[in-house]
């Protein structure tokens, strides 16, 4: 298995990246829908606190994809590829980009603007950078979740591009982030 990309694969490092940021920005997002089906009280903080601790994790894997990124090039767009799809793919990856930042950043915000501090993993406690504002709490957490939501839609087209790519197109665009899926078609 190679480690670094190449001009029509992906390197093992940058597809575990991938995936494992996928995994946790659902992950997130279910933590983050169900928390208020749970009592008050310890079960819906437990909860809430995973959530923090998994969205501060899918902020992390983002920054380390992109100076991935910035040091290792990613394969080359498939010559089948016209240039408004290569134009809509930089355009969304882009996106999630921006999403996958901006998704932890408006969390800690509204935890912060709430009078809360975020433990993450148990393992350190991030103190409440701005005092408590309930208004502004408010006014966050509608931007939170409109991210959360936006993610979703781009994310799914992402994934509803990648199979176009694999079962209509018939070319490698999914292959090549698969650590089993081989070279070009």
């Amino acid at each position: 298995m190679q480690m670094r990309n190449s001009a029509d694969r992906f390197g093992l490092p940058a597809q575990a990246l991938h995936w494992l940021t996928a995994l946790c920005m659902l992950a997130a997002w279910l933590l983050g829908t169900v928390v208020d089906d749970f009592p008050r009280g310890e079960p819906r903080a437990q909860v809430l606190a995973l959530h923090w601790s998994v969205g501060c994790l899918v902020l992390a894997l983002a920054l380390g994809r992109l100076a991935m990124r910035a040091t290792d090039r990613p394969p080359d767009d498939p010559p089948t590829m016209s240039r408004w799809e290569a134009g809509l793919a930089r355009i969304a990856h882009l996106l999630l980009y921006a999403i996958m930042i901006a998704l932890p950043l408006t969390g800690f915000a509204t935890a912060f603007a709430q009078g809360r501090t975020v433990s993450i993993f148990g393992l350190f406690t991030v103190p409440a950078m701005i005092g408590a504002d309930r208004a502004l709490a408010r006014s966050v957490k509608g931007v939170h979740e409109l991210l959360a939501n936006g993610m979703l839609a781009v994310a799914g087209f992402h994934a509803l591009a990648a199979l176009r790519h694999h079962f209509l197109l018939h070319d490698d665009v999914l292959r090549r982030m698969l650590p089993w899926g081989g070279g070009r078609a």
